[in-house]
């Protein structure tokens, strides 16, 4: 299988490529698909991971159908490819992953629960599919998470935020758990991108 995936801080490469052999490109931006199937030979297979949201312009829907209408096999997942995904499944996009199911599901609609802050130790996304089980303090740590803009929604900060309300014993607590001990969903979806990818191609 001719395989092309768009991924950027999702996964490392040489991870990826243990799992698939395929040609590697940076996070998707608006134009890169139409490129493809421009090429004298357009991949059979595209997965779409990562994106640079919000610095240019991202991958449309429509650019996604085009793809697909060409006979090319379009995967999503983690980030972009997972908003993507949950709005061309219907079409015949793959979605893979949580970050997928969750859009698909109507539980999260933001865009910007993918995107993450520079320093914010993971994204809105990932906090919440991790706190699922609802520790203490959980509920309002998301709420003051979803209430601060992305660019500035950094765990530290939300976590200020949220001690200045429960204490710093309760901030503490669910900082140290997020730190460490919730999966990196955006890393796992990746990876089960690639395996799905790697099993169709036989």
């Amino acid at each position: 299988m001719n395989a092309i995936v768009f991924l950027g801080p999702s996964l490392d490469l040489d991870a990826a490529r243990d799992i698939l052999p395929a040609e590697y490109r940076p996070p998707i931006t608006r134009g890169d698909l139409d490129r493809l199937l421009a090429r004298d030979h357009p991949p059979d297979a595209v997965g779409i991971v990562d994106g640079r949201f919000p610095h240019v312009l991202g991958v449309t829907p429509t650019e996604v159908l085009r793809a697909l209408d060409a006979g090319v096999t379009v995967y999503g997942s983690s980030g972009v490819g997972a908003l993507r995904a949950a709005e061309c499944a219907p079409f015949g996009m793959v979605g893979v992953g949580a970050v997928f199911d969750a859009y698909a599901s109507g539980r999260v609609e933001a865009d910007d629960e993918v995107a993450a802050a520079p320093g914010s130790d993971g994204r809105l996304i990932d906090w919440r599919l991790g706190l699922a089980d609802g520790p203490a303090g959980a509920a309002r740590f998301l709420e003051l998470a979803e209430q601060t803009y992305f660019a500035e929604r950094t765990l530290d900060r939300v976590l200020v935020l949220l001690a200045a309300e429960t204490g710093a014993e309760v901030a503490a607590h669910l900082g140290d758990l997020i730190r460490h001990k919730i999966p990196d969903a955006g890393r796992d979806d990746a990876i089960a991108l690639l395996r799905v990818m790697a099993g169709d191609a036989g």
